[in-house]
């Protein structure tokens, strides 16, 4: 669990790099959780790659206020992500979030040069706190269909502040 948690934490650094363009502000406040459970969605650009998906996930807020999560699906990483503040909060300790921007990304791929594809929809998830939760997150970019649906095994998350 340590190391998944050290490389997640590194991976998501990575992205908050990419979508803040510095490592110092990145870092600096970063809020970055792994999570542990199953991927029992996934569709990258319209093709099914469930059976690809692992038990990891990261859920990352940056400092300029951008909400994220990470799906690790083989060798690539797909992240959803969009502005914190245009989250609303559904009954029963959920959070709809909408989503701007889609990546894609392998773990030795330069953060800057990551396949940004603007977005839209949303991510809908509980809190990974109270207990086993799902997270699900449904986006159009590029006229193809991104899915990701992950649910936690109720392990409370690894992590915290950078």
């Amino acid at each position: 669990m340590h190391e998944m948690m050290l490389r997640s934490t590194g991976i998501a650094l990575a992205l908050a790099v990419a979508l803040t363009g510095s490592p110092s502000q990145a870092a600096d406040g970063a809020q970055v959780y792994a999570l542990t459970g199953t991927c029992g969605v996934m569709t990258i650009d319209g093709n099914d790659l469930a059976s690809q998906c692992d038990g990891k996930l990261v859920s990352f807020t940056t400092p300029n206020g951008r909400v994220g999560f990470i799906f690790t699906v083989g060798d690539m990483m797909l992240t959803f992500s969009g502005r914190g503040e245009d989250q609303t909060s559904l009954a029963g300790e959920r959070a709809s979030q909408p989503i701007d921007t889609i990546r894609l990304a392998h773990p030795d791929q330069d953060p800057e040069k990551l396949d940004t594809r603007p977005g839209s929809g949303t991510c809908v998830y509980g809190n990974p706190f109270a207990r086993a939760m799902t997270v699900s997150c449904t986006v159009t970019a590029q006229q193809q269909l991104y899915r990701g649906e992950f649910v936690t095994d109720g392990t409370p998350p690894a992590g915290g502040a950078m």
